[in-house]
């Protein structure tokens, strides 16, 4: 199977699950729930942003 150099953000109104069930295909992909919790408030940060695609 053909593995990605892209690495995806999944948006909140995706399943959680997902980054889990396509690592084979997309390393190193979250959840934008994982990334909450390891950064302050606002959510999401611009420069945690520009490292993925988002989905």
């Amino acid at each position: 199977m053909h593995q990605y150099q892209h690495e995806i953000l999944f948006d909140e109104n995706l399943s959680p699950k997902l980054p889990l069930r396509l690592n084979d295909i997309f390393p190193n992909s979250l959840h934008v729930r994982d990334v909450e919790t390891h950064i302050p408030h606002p959510p999401v940060s611009q420069s945690v942003i520009s490292d993925f695609l988002i989905y």
